[in-house]
């Protein structure tokens, strides 16, 4: 049996991502997230 992947939904750390979307996004791959949900955010491409 596989592990679950776990991930974070942006919604939770939405006022750090509005002031900087990417560098929150490598905060949260550097504290070991690799699934991230955008719930809305159309601004950038799913893969940057």
């Amino acid at each position: 049996m596989s592990k679950p992947q776990l991930g974070i939904q942006l919604y939770s750390v939405r006022d750090l991502a509005e002031k900087d979307f990417l560098g929150t996004i490598r905060q949260i791959a550097e504290i070991g997230y690799k699934n991230v949900e955008l719930a809305g955010i159309t601004e950038f491409p799913p893969k940057i």
